[in-house]
């Protein structure tokens, strides 16, 4: 995560908003006075991402609002590593409510991703890949929170180190592992019982045996096939021979059926004749037939032009009389159109006094109303004078509160910045104390060690010599047994004369362990003697330096408060006079924070009562304006009332309605009367002449039926027909005459065919007979055949069928046991996995790995920043080696302040680094320091901004919060924190 740009508002110490642009910062420092609000910008970022702040957790964030605001917000851009950029905006109220949005920062816009403080929590967490204590302690390295790395709970320090490194994941993989053993286990379960319950029968002897089966039945099945098809041969000939026998008895029963049918197709044949003279007269017979139609179709119309004249003439005469009543009933209209124009005059008038009279009625009530509000808001403005009044008394008494409590505020900043300082010292002093006391202890111990040291070189001497002298004797014993009187003597090369005597000897052996006991215990003095004076060495030194600390203290309290007089411990008065104006300074923010409330409640108070007189004010100018419109509205109805009076109607608009009604009523029902008169004698004439036309028609009608009977009585009798009406009951319809003569011929046809057939089958048959009883035989034979032949066939299906399943259980039993080894392997190599991915093997054994290289990076770190200390991860706990002590090995706790500082940055500066560096781990792109530097001497100082400047060569984002203005001078750009009666404001200063 890199941090991009910052805003806040209402936030401690940055009442007005502040917006800090981190896009082009890489390597920086956060500086400005004690107090100012440098670490406020860190609490900044961490709640803008985690809605919690180092100092407080989560608890009591309302603390963090300014002064005097309602509220505070905080927005924070950042990116992750791949580019994707996004914002979290939070704001807290005092009321406790609190909001939060996070949104996605595309080139098209923000894309809102969630809303809410809940939501946003959970969505953060993962997008981070950082809970909030990893991130305070690989990322913003918070005041109090720097050395928690280094001296923490060991359990923590592998849980920050194991999110770093994304170890998590073998922990999930070892859960899955679990997870596929257990269903893997459920597999083999079930795969066993499958072969037990559903495959225990599918084996190879019982697939042979039914094979075998299968082979005999296959035998039996051709015999019975053979055997049933010669019986189904002489079945066949046998029901050939018994068909043509019933064929032909059918044959000649159908013939005599025809023969007996012969009358009656010679009496349709007659029939037919006859028919065919009677279609020659069809002409002649259907033109009388539309001559009677034509003819009674004529009389019909005839009569209904009767009727419709009569009809019309009776509507006339109605009609006119209806024309005569109307005309008579319209002669009132001209004396209603001249009322009509008199109510008209005044209908004007109505609406307007309408209009006038409501506009009375309103103004009556909202003079009553404002007569009211202005009574209230009297009321109400003496009400808020008297707040006012009570709120300044309580205003000037907090005044008097304040100037009595002599608070200083540049005294409180100084003092501000003394408190590091005297808190070091009084750290200092009763370890300068144990150190001096020890010292004696110490110069006693190297002088016992010096006497140790002596005694033993003299009795290493002593038994050297010891040594020496035995070899020497024991040399010349042996000498003496090998040496003779006159032998040269093999050391001098002398005659010896006389053997000398031989001194027993001593235990050499006994001597050497003496010796080499003795070097032992000279040894050991000499490296008690060094350890000794290394030791005192190294406390002298430690006094030295704590003697020069203190005294560089105690010097700078002095200067810097010279007020405190000549206290031989000027950190206790320096801390007790920080207490002190500590108090004062809460004091008088309480009483600010109270002074405010109570000033805005009295500007409020006063604004009220301004409002309210404004209000009566306005209220009582209303009220007299309404008086006057509303005398003017009453004139004004009393002059509609005399003029609406004169035209003599109680409702003008009424009557002038009913007169209009009248008027039109009386005009429409003349029209309509005149109108239907004039249709009822158009209508009459066109019925009469109607009428005459029908009259015509019909005689001509009457006419040409006559001729059309008399031409078909004449021609009916010269076709044989004894007249007109024989003729039509001899005459059939087309399809009927068809019909008739097509069945006479199917009747010839039918009878020449059954002869012919039955003249085939007796040359057919041949003389041959078959009774019944032999078919039935035949057919018995051949069914108990088939019958047979079917049964060993399903026999030998259902066999196959058996077969083929026994064969497919029997490969499915074969592919299920092969998928049961496949199982059983898989089980067994997530079962291994699982117990190798274990907390307390593989993965303790990574983080294992992951410390010792931590600790050998910052080892080089930390000699670099100081050569007499490096680091030893054991125990599952980071120890310190003194190299000025011969690598002596003590725990990290019993560090100073300035060598706690150097070991915590040496280990924060490689945890960086090696993060960067890993393959999967979290992406660390921003580090902030905020602890420290204030208590490294120039060298050492030097030193450290070397190495943070060499952390930055990639492209993390490094911050250092610090008031040490030579570690300003070695970076390329500061943030100026500064301080102000409106806040604090932040300013970038870029170096050059």
């Amino acid at each position: 995560m890199r941090p991009l740009k910052l805003q806040v508002e209402g936030f401690t110490c940055y009442r007005e908003r502040q917006e800090i642009d981190f896009e082009r910062l890489k390597l920086f420092a956060i500086a400005g006075p004690t107090g100012a609000g440098k670490s406020t910008l860190l609490d900044a970022i961490t709640f803008a991402l985690y809605g919690q702040i180092p100092r407080m957790g989560s608890r009591n964030l309302d603390e963090f609002i300014s002064l005097g605001a309602k509220e505070a917000s905080v927005a924070l851009d950042f990116e992750l590593h791949g580019g994707r950029r996004y914002r979290v905006a939070r704001t807290m109220r005092r009321s406790g409510a609190k909001k939060a949005q996070l949104e996605e920062l595309r080139e098209s816009g923000p894309q809102p991703l969630q809303d809410g403080v809940t939501a946003v929590n959970q969505a953060l967490t993962p997008l981070l890949g950082l809970r909030y204590e990893t991130f305070v302690q690989a990322v913003l390295l918070p005041q109090g929170k720097f050395a928690e790395f280094l001296q923490g709970d060991k359990g923590k320090r592998r849980e920050i180190l194991r999110e770093l490194l994304r170890l998590g994941v073998y922990e999930e993989m070892r859960k899955r592992a679990e997870s596929r053993k257990r269903e893997l286990e459920t597999e083999l379960k079930t795969l066993d019982q499958r072969l037990e319950q559903d495959y225990g029968e599918a084996t190879a002897e019982n697939l042979a045996a039914q094979e075998a089966e299968e082979a005999a039945l296959v035998a039996q099945c051709a015999q019975a096939e053979v055997e049933a098809g010669r019986l189904a041969q002489e079945a066949q000939r046998l029901n050939a021979l018994w068909a043509l026998q019933a064929e032909l008895a059918a044959k000649r029963r159908a013939l005599e059926g025809k023969e007996a049918e012969r009358g009656k197709v010679e009496s349709d044949r007659k029939r037919a004749q006859r028919a065919r003279r009677a279609a020659a007269l069809r002409p002649y017979l259907e033109r009388v037939s539309r001559a009677a139609a034509e003819r009674d179709e004529r009389r019909g119309e005839e009569a209904g032009a009767v009727t419709a004249e009569r009809a019309r003439l009776a509507g006339k005469e109605q009609a006119r009389a209806a024309l005569a009543e109307a005309t008579e009933a319209a002669a009132e209209v001209p004396a209603l159109r001249t009322r009509r124009e008199e109510l008209l005059a005044v209908l004007p008038l109505l609406p307007e006094r309408d209009r006038v009279e409501q506009s009375a009625k309103g103004l009556q009530a909202e003079l009553a109303k404002e007569r009211a509000e202005a009574g209230r808001q009297r009321e109400e403005a003496e009400k808020s004078r008297a707040d006012e009044r009570r709120l300044a008394e309580r205003l000037a008494a907090l005044v008097e509160r304040q100037a009595a409590l002599g608070y200083d505020g540049a005294r409180h900043e100084r003092l501000l910045g003394l408190r590091e300082p005297a808190g070091e010292l009084r750290r200092v002093r009763p370890e300068l104390r144990t150190v001096s006391e020890r010292l004696g202890a110490q110069r006693e111990a190297l002088e016992a060690a010096r006497r140790e040291s002596a005694a033993a070189a003299v009795g290493l001497e002593e038994a050297e010599q010891a040594v020496r002298a035995a070899r020497s004797a024991d040399m010349a014993a042996d000498l003496r047994r090998h040496l003779h009187a006159g032998d040269n003597c093999p050391v001098c090369g002398q005659l010896v004369d006389v053997l000398p005597e031989v001194a027993p000897g001593a235990d050499v052996g006994a001597l050497e362990r003496a010796e080499k006991a003795a070097r032992v215990a000279s040894d050991g003095a000499r490296t008690r003697l060094a350890s000794a004076e290394s030791a005192l060495r190294e406390r002298e030194g430690r006094r030295e330096e704590l003697t020069g600390l203190a005294a560089r203290l105690e010097a700078l309290l002095r200067e810097s408060a010279p007020e405190l007089g000549g206290d031989e411990a000027p950190e206790e008065a320096t801390l007790a006079a920080l207490e002190e104006i500590d108090q004062q300074s809460r004091e008088r923010q309480a009483i600010e924070k109270e002074w405010n409330a109570l000033e805005m409640q009295r500007r409020e108070a006063e604004g009220a009562a301004q409002r309210a007189a404004d209000a009566a004010a306005h209220a009582e100018k209303a009220g007299t304006r309404l008086e006057q419109e509303l005398a003017a509205a009453r004139e004004r109805l009393a002059e509609y009332g005399e003029r609406i009076a004169a035209a003599g109607s109680a409702d003008p608009q009424r009557d002038k309605g009913l007169l209009e009604r009248r008027i039109e009523g009386l005009t429409n029902v003349f029209e309509k009367a005149r109108q239907a008169a004039e249709q009822a004698e158009a209508g009459w004439r066109e019925a009469a002449q109607t009428l005459a036309v029908a009259q015509s028609a019909r005689q001509a009608a009457d006419l040409a039926a006559e001729e059309a009977a008399e031409s078909a009585e004449r021609e009916s009798r010269t076709a044989g027909f004894q007249g007109e009406e024989e003729a039509r009951a001899a005459a059939l319809a087309a399809e009927e005459l068809a019909a008739l003569e097509a069945g006479i011929e199917r009747y010839e046809r039918d009878v020449q065919a059954l002869r012919a057939a039955i003249e085939g089958l007796e040359e057919r048959l041949g003389g041959a007979r078959v009774d019944e009883e032999q078919v039935r035989a035949a057919s018995e034979s051949e069914g108990r055949a088939r019958e047979e032949l079917r049964a060993l066939v399903g026999g030998r299906h259902r066999l196959a069928e058996r077969l083929e399943a026994l064969r497919a259980a029997v490969a499915k039993a074969a592919k299920l046991r092969q998928e049961r080894t496949e199982v059983a392997g898989r089980q067994a190599l997530q079962a291994e996995l699982a117990l190798e991915l274990r907390s307390d093997r593989f993965q303790q054994h990574l983080l294992d790995e992951a410390f010792q290289q931590l600790v050998a990076g910052a080892s080089v770190r930390l000699r670099q920043l100081n050569e007499r200390y490096s680091l030893h991860f054991s125990d599952d706990a980071f120890v310190v080696l003194d190299h000025d002590h011969g690598g002596e090995q003590r725990s990290a706790d019993t560090l100073s302040g300035g060598e706690t500082f150097l070991a915590s940055l040496a280990l924060a500066l490689e945890l960086s680094e090696q993060v960067q560096q890993a393959a999967g781990a979290v992406r660390l792109d921003s580090l902030f320091i905020d602890e420290g530097f204030g208590t490294l001497d120039p060298e050492t100082l030097d030193v450290v901004a070397g190495a943070i400047e060499a952390l930055s060569a990639g492209e993390r984002m490094i911050g250092v919060i610090s008031h040490v203005a030579e570690l300003h001078r070695r970076l390329p750009a500061r943030l100026e924190v500064r301080p102000g009666p409106q806040g604090s404001r932040v300013e970038l200063v870029e170096a050059g």
